[in-house]
């Protein structure tokens, strides 16, 4: 399995607060995403929204994640945009501007902010109302971001019942494996029937390394997480994820492994689909069947 999540075991016991701290996010990140998430620590969640941005915090993880998902997203969008479109949206500097994003979970907008640097208009969402808050007052603080990025308190149901308008890439990155298994499959499709283009999902695979690593080691023997943080039952294999994308429309282009070093907090691309991996996933063409 990663050797990343074998470091785990390993690191410096003076690392142990922050990582403790960073999985109570990731679940609180990802239970405030949408009514079909769990519900718990969504009343709690607030209380460290001040540490968006904080360079030392809790959410340096899924800062330095950056690193693998925008460039991931700014792939997906330049590949899965018609070329003829695309020749005529495409900058240097600005590679993403005319293309439409929306970030599912967004928090204080620490993905947004960087794909809507690069030229995109950003859509954030989110049911934390203090996240919201925070994302909205940091994004004022860029003159270059703040007319194309905006956050709003709502789910991705509300969204697709309103009949609004879709977006070219949707991004739920660390959300479904948090959703209880009988809304997960709902949750995506609702995810797909807002993109244009194409759906980038970043999750946890359902493997026996999965549970020994993040579950036993991580919550029962060690204390790095609380209790409770992951249901193996919940975990969703690449397999099962693949399908339910095709059920909303959208079929797999690629598939990558993601590791985390604990010491470093950095993220990094890996063959190994153990633990974390990430799918980018493009809209079936109109006159294709879903077969």
């Amino acid at each position: 399995c990663c050797h990343a999540h074998t470091l785990m075991l390993r690191f410096r016991s003076k690392s142990l607060p922050l990582l403790w701290r960073v999985s109570r996010e990731k679940i609180r990140i990802s239970s405030s995403l949408n009514s079909t998430s769990a519900t718990n620590g969504v009343g709690t969640h607030d209380h460290i929204a001040n540490e968006w941005w904080s360079d030392t915090g809790s959410f340096v993880p899924l800062h330095t994640m950056n690193r693998l998902r925008v460039p991931l997203i700014k792939q997906s969008l330049l590949e899965s945009i018609p070329h003829n479109d695309q020749a005529t949206r495409h900058r240097a500097d600005k590679p993403l501007l005319g293309y439409t994003v929306l970030d599912v979970g967004c928090g204080g907008g620490i993905l947004s902010e960087p794909v809507a640097r690069l030229g995109a208009q950003v859509t954030g969402i989110d049911i934390g109302q203090t996240s919201i808050a925070v994302a909205k007052s940091h994004s004022k603080l860029d003159d270059n971001i703040k007319d194309n990025v905006k956050y709003k308190c709502t789910t991705v149901e509300e969204l697709n019942s309103r009949d609004g308008p879709k977006f070219d890439c949707v991004v739920a990155s660390e959300v479904v494996e948090h959703v209880p298994v009988a809304n997960q499959r709902s949750f995506i499709i609702n995810c797909c029937k807002l993109a244009k283009h194409s759906v980038v999902v970043t999750t946890v695979n359902r493997t026996a390394a999965a549970y020994w690593l993040a579950i036993v080691a991580a919550e029962k023997v060690f204390g790095i997480v609380p209790w409770g943080t992951h249901d193996h039952s919940m975990l969703v294999p690449p397999e099962l994820l693949q399908d339910m994308l095709q059920e909303g429309g959208v079929t797999m282009r690629r598939l990558h492994g993601m590791c985390l070093n604990p010491v470093t907090m950095q993220w990094r691309w890996t063959d190994n689909t153990a633990i974390n991996y990430a799918i980018q996933a493009v809209k079936f063409p109109a006159n294709d069947s879903q077969q």
